[in-house]
């Protein structure tokens, strides 16, 4: 039932379940309860992290290791930064500040120092920040895919990995073999299997060939998503475009963002904004104050006060909140008269503004201040740790 108590309340900090099991503080030291309430793992260590793959961080004198569930140390405690684990993989931070990754048995794998370690947003790529440049890397390190490091290296979309040689722009296949001979002064990612390019400050769209397929534009361009891109004509109006090039409106919009669910938020800042569809018409027939591009089937738009509309314009949450935030893991913040309350994505209440402060901690919990109280909200609108002074 709504409302009910999982968890006795006697805690002070907790993270969300993982792997069975969440973390929770009393004062300054850690440990486990399991989805019952009951204490699987008794506070004991100052810092604790999530449960992934079988492991979580915990340090032990200063320093972090990973513990099983049954409490013992598989990881030494050897290191001054350490995250959860990903896919088999953690990045550990030596007490020296050089970075590594290593799998479930603490096997560092990464034969050079780093500075930094960040996956892509493919997780089989990691991108390695080393004292002259980047390189990239396999995921378990096992391979260089870069020989020479190159002063940055982007995000991974359609197949190609965008990178900077020198202060031009390029893109490489997963072998590390570069596909541009131009050297492109600004680029954006492969969407549509096109990508913006930027020479002699004019614009294009190339394939994946490097061939130049649209332009080139004068002035500034927009990704290409639903088969859609916008231009930009002369006095700061935009047009939209399909894959062949060919103008579907006249230079009519202005401020467009990028496609997503088959609408386009586009308008006049600050005076009225409206969703536009792939053939460049106001798809809902109405306007807004404000707006933002959708989230997942959703989009907040204001009429003097927020609400959410659906992909079909049809109106989930009426105009009643001062505001409402960006959905973050499936949950919007709204305020009405001070007072805080949660949205899902489906434009359902978790719990209706009547909280002081409410703070995302982990996917699907929120800590909630009320008065002096304190407590841990679940998504479900259960308490995983009830109000308490």
């Amino acid at each position: 039932e709504k409302g009910e108590i999982i968890v006795t309340p006697k805690f002070d900090n907790a993270y969300d379940f993982s792997g069975g099991l969440a973390a929770v503080a009393v004062g300054k030291l850690w440990g486990y309860l399991n989805a019952k309430g009951e204490t699987e793992i008794l506070p004991l260590t100052p810092f604790a992290g999530n449960f992934k793959n079988g492991l979580a961080p915990v340090s032990k004198d200063g320093k972090i290791g990973y513990m099983n569930t049954d409490s013992k140390i598989i990881v030494a405690p050897i290191y001054r930064a350490a995250t959860d684990f990903n896919n088999g993989l953690a990045i550990v931070t030596l007490m020296n500040g050089v970075k590594n990754i290593i799998d479930t048995t603490g096997k560092e794998l990464l034969p050079e120092p780093a500075e930094d370690i960040k996956f892509l947003n493919n997780p089989n790529f990691l991108k390695i920040r080393m004292e002259n440049g980047h390189k990239l890397y396999s995921k378990n390190a096992a391979k260089i895919i870069t020989k020479k490091t190159v002063p940055d290296i982007y995000d991974y979309a359609e197949g190609l990995i965008m990178f900077k040689n020198d202060k031009y722009f390029n893109f490489m296949d997963t072998t590390g073999k570069a596909i541009l001979t131009k050297k492109y002064t600004s680029a954006g990612n492969f969407s549509d299997g096109f990508a913006r390019v930027q020479l002699d400050n004019k614009w294009s769209y190339i394939n994946k060939k490097g061939q130049v397929q649209l332009g080139p534009f004068n002035n500034g361009v927009t990704d290409f998503v639903n088969n859609r891109a916008f231009i930009e004509g002369p006095k700061k109006y935009w047009a939209l475009i399909d894959k062949n090039g060919k103008n579907l409106t006249y230079d009519i919009f202005i401020s467009p963002k990028n496609f997503v669910n088959g609408f386009a938020l586009t308008g006049i800042p600050a005076r009225e904004y409206y969703f536009t569809d792939t053939a460049g018409n106001n798809a809902f027939n109405r306007k807004f104050e404000m707006a933002y591009s959708f989230e997942g089937t959703v989009a907040r738009v204001k009429k003097q006060k927020w609400g959410l509309i659906d992909t079909d314009g049809n109106l989930l949450v009426d105009y009643k909140y001062d505001t409402m935030e960006e959905f973050m893991a499936g949950q919007s913040v709204v305020s009405k008269q001070s007072q805080l309350g949660l949205y899902d994505l489906n434009g359902k209440a978790i719990a209706e503004p009547q909280f002081d402060e409410i703070t995302y901690v982990s996917t699907g919990l929120f800590k909630v201040e009320k008065s002096d109280a304190l407590g841990y909200l679940k998504q479900d609108n259960n308490w995983f740790i009830p109000l308490k002074k």
